[in-house]
């Protein structure tokens, strides 16, 4: 890149219906067929996602003898999550062949809207170390807000998130070997 900001962006969503006319009072195996508790989060749901963002990477500049690539960006991304219709009813459970308890779900009497927001600002710096050797640092802080609609609070956090890689390129072919550090956070 030359210095110029380039921009990008991208949505996503998906719909699924559940057709509960079909469905039998189910009966489950424990050590086949998993938790039971699958049944609970059975609903109808409206899901979407999308991200915008710009990233521009610096006109390379030597500093202290050194070559540097400077890359800077940010990103803003969402989802949300709409339930409906979840499942209501009895499901059985079975362990080891013999009946072990009935569970009983009951669907929430409206419907679930969750969200979700996060921001995010990040810089980097590419240093040449040597003909075959780069070390590529950043630092990226995130702030992340969900929630759900009806709910007596959301959640914010923000985060610090440094990197580290290095980079030694070990054949004229282009083989290299990456060591590298990167701090993540949880994504709502």
């Amino acid at each position: 890149m030359d210095g110029r900001w380039q921009a990008y962006g991208a949505f996503t969503g998906q719909d699924r219906t559940v057709d509960y006319a079909r469905t039998v009072v189910p009966v489950v195996e424990r050590l086949v067929d998993g938790p039971v508790s699958q049944y609970g989060v059975l609903a109808a749901e409206s899901v979407h996602q999308w991200t915008v963002g710009a990233q521009t990477a610096r006109p390379a500049m030597l500093l202290g003898g050194r070559q540097h690539q400077v890359r800077l960006g940010v990103d803003v991304s969402g989802a949300g999550l709409t339930s409906t219709d979840a499942f209501s009813g009895a499901v059985g459970e079975l362990l080891d062949g013999r009946p072990a308890r009935i569970w009983q779900f009951r669907a929430p009497s409206s419907a679930s809207h969750r969200h979700r927001v996060i921001v995010a600002g990040y810089a980097s710096d590419a240093i040449v170390l040597g003909p075959k050797l780069t070390l590529d640092a950043g630092l990226k802080f995130d702030l992340a807000h969900g929630a759900a609609d009806g709910a007596t609070q959301g959640i914010t956090w923000p985060s610090l998130l440094p990197h580290a890689y290095l980079r030694w390129v070990m054949t004229d072919g282009g083989t290299s070997l990456l060591l590298g550090y990167q701090r993540t956070a949880y994504r709502l």
